[in-house]
């Protein structure tokens, strides 16, 4: 299968042009035809102290959690990382997964008019197969206080051959969403997530939550160090961690940094 590619490559210049329309003009702009990792480069340039916006037209080195690869054919998707400065506690810098999740699915429904589900706990799902993925990344300051953080958001927006991915994966044109260019998606995207950053995080976690949802009665097999069970999804915590229910009947919550979670949706 071919990539179907945008009419219009994205620069930084049609990128400034899409974000203008969105009154977005404080964010640094760097478009690239290439890159290892949006999200690499985003660290790599975190000690200027510059909130930026890294996009790539592909991507080589693509990484998920917990050391995944993630495919980026060339034109295909969007291959996006923002480096930013918030002003949260560093013990909360995973909530920002949380609120570029229903970012995402946010700006992925107004673009394209599809709309994702989330699949806990960083990944936007159409019925069984991904749509998007997060990866967010972080320092911390020897204070304890947060350097930076880098959320990087990959969609799969045209058809093209994923490789071994190609038979879980699918994108915003096979499920029939409207011609997306990918700048626009961007865009949309960016003005849904920052004004989120330093917000009250309550009401965008109670969307993840809804959003979140059909994970709930799930079977899922839960890794936590050397160990292993089979558990039911019982609910999701105003947090965004997962309530589980073992078959033994015993209930534990769990966040992302703690285990491991297989959903077979």
């Amino acid at each position: 299968m071919q990539t179907i590619k945008d009419t219009e490559i994205i620069t930084a210049d049609t990128l400034r042009a899409a974000l203008r329309k969105l009154n977005i003009t404080d964010l640094r702009v760097v478009a690239l035809e290439t890159v290892g990792s949006t999200n690499t480069l985003a660290k790599e340039m975190a000690g200027e102290g510059i909130p930026t916006l890294i996009v790539a037209n592909g991507q080589t080195g693509g990484r998920g959690r917990l050391g995944r690869s993630f495919t980026c054919p060339d034109g295909a998707g969007v291959y996006m990382s923002l480096l930013l400065y918030p002003s949260i506690p560093a013990a909360e810098v995973s909530r920002l997964t949380c609120l570029a999740a229903v970012a995402a699915a946010r700006a992925v429904a107004t673009v394209s008019g599809i709309t994702p589900f989330i699949k806990w706990v960083n990944d936007l799902y159409i019925g069984s197969k991904k749509l998007a993925g997060i990866l967010t990344e972080g320092s911390i300051n020897q204070d304890g206080s947060l350097a930076y953080a880098v959320i990087g958001i990959g969609i799969n927006v045209h058809p093209a051959d994923r490789g071994e991915y190609s038979d879980i994966a699918t994108d915003i044109e096979t499920e029939g969403g409207r011609h997306t260019h990918r700048a626009e998606l961007i865009a949309e995207l960016v003005s849904e997530l920052l004004p989120m950053i330093d917000a009250d995080p309550t009401p965008f976690f109670a969307e993840y939550a809804h959003r979140a949802s059909p994970i709930i009665g799930k079977r899922v097999l839960v890794k936590k160090g050397d160990g292993e069970f089979y558990a039911t999804v019982d609910g999701i915590e105003p947090d965004c961690r997962i309530r589980v229910k073992s078959d033994d009947g015993n209930i534990a919550v769990i966040g992302s940094g703690e285990v491991t979670v297989s959903f077979k949706m």
